[in-house]
C-alpha cells in the first residue's frame, strides 16, 4: 500500500490488501450488486439529508446540536456555507445565525471543517482544551471528552490555536501538512509534519493510523463501534506501532480478524466489551 513505514517497528495493514482472498469468494456475489448501485446512489442524497436527523439534531433555541452515535457521520452545511464532517460519537453546536463578529462554534469529538473565507468574521472551534481561529481554510479537529490528548491538523491555508489554560498572548500558527498535538498531563504540546489527507481520510469511511500504538488503534475502533470498554492483556501487543487504512463499512470483527492475520493475538466481546489477549504459549 501506499502508506510509508516510519520505522522497522511498524507493521502495515490494509484491509483491501489481507482480505484479497476474501474478496475473490465475494467476486460471484458483484453483479447482483452492482444491481443497487443505481438506486444507492438515488438513496445517497436522501442519507445525508437524513442523517442530519436520524444522528440527533436538537434546536437549542438559537442554536443548533448535532449529535453523531457509534458508527455514524454527519455532513454538515453551516449558515455561512461552511462544510463540517462530524465524525463519531461527536457533538457540534453552532448558532442559527453567525453574529455580526465573528462565526463561532463549540466541538465534542472529531470533526473536519472546509471553512468559506470571510476576512472580516473569523472563524473559531472552541473544545473544551483550546480555541482555533481562522478566516478560510480546511482542518481536522479531534477533540473527544475523556481523552487527554487533543490533535489539530491543518490540510491548507492558516489557523492559530490557543490552549485554553495558557496566556491569551501564546498561540501557535500552523502551516499545512503540520499537526498540533496537546496533553494536559504532560503539560506539553508538539508540532509534527504528518500526511493530513490522511489523517481526515475518515471522511472516506476509512480508518487511517500512522505509527499508532496497539493500545490507540484498538481504542479508536472500539469508540467507532461504540463498545462499552476496552481491556488488553498483553505487554508485546504494546511494543509495536501500526500504519494502515480499515474501510468502516467492516465490522470490528471483520477488522480484528485481518489484524489477527499479522498479529498473534485473541479476542473475546462480551457485553459490549473487548478483550484482547496474547496467545497462551
Amino acid at each position: 500500500m501506499e502508506d510509508a513505514v516510519n520505522s522497522s517497528k511498524d507493521k502495515v495493514y490494509d484491509i483491501f490488501v489481507l482480505k484479497r482472498d476474501k474478496y475473490e469468494k465475494r467476486k460471484r456475489h458483484k453483479r447482483r450488486l452492482q444491481i443497487f448501485s443505481s438506486i444507492a446512489a438515488v438513496l445517497t442524497a436522501f442519507y445525508i439529508i437524513g442523517s442530519l436527523y436520524s444522528n440527533g439534531l436538537i434546536n437549542l433555541g438559537d442554536k443548533i446540536e448535532i449529535k453523531t452515535g457509534g458508527s455514524s457521520l454527519s455532513n454538515i452545511i453551516l449558515p455561512d456555507g461552511t462544510r463540517v464532517w462530524l465524525n463519531s460519537n461527536s457533538k457540534l453546536i453552532y448558532p442559527e445565525n453567525f453574529s455580526k463578529n465573528s462565526r463561532r462554534v463549540m466541538l465534542y469529538g472529531e470533526a473536519c471543517f472546509k471553512v468559506i473565507k470571510d476576512k472580516k468574521h473569523p472563524f473559531i472551534v472552541e473544545t473544551s482544551k483550546s480555541r482555533i481561529q481562522v478566516l478560510g481554510t480546511t482542518f481536522n479537529v479531534k477533540a473527544y471528552a475523556g481523552e487527554d490528548k487533543e490533535e489539530t491538523t491543518l490540510l491548507e491555508g492558516s489557523i492559530e490555536v490557543r490552549n485554553n489554560n495558557s496566556d491569551k498572548k501564546n498561540k501557535i500558527i500552523l502551516s499545512p501538512g503540520q499537526q498540533l498535538t496537546t496533553s494536559e498531563k504532560e503539560m506539553s504540546s508538539t508540532i509534527r509534519i504528518v500526511d493530513a489527507e490522511k489523517v481526515s481520510s475518515w471522511r472516506d469511511v476509512n480508518f487511517v493510523f500512522i505509527s499508532a500504538t496497539f493500545e490507540d488503534m484498538i481504542n479508536q475502533l472500539a469508540k467507532h463501534f461504540n463498545l462499552a470498554g476496552v481491556e488488553i492483556k498483553g505487554a508485546n501487543l504494546l511494543k509495536t506501532t501500526y500504519t494502515g487504512k480499515f474501510n468502516t463499512l467492516d465490522s470490528i470483527e471483520e477488522i480484528l480478524d485481518v489484524i489477527k492475520e499479522v498479529e498473534e493475538f485473541e479476542y473475546k466481546i462480551i457485553d459490549n466489551k473487548l478483550l484482547i489477549t496474547e496467545p497462551q504459549l
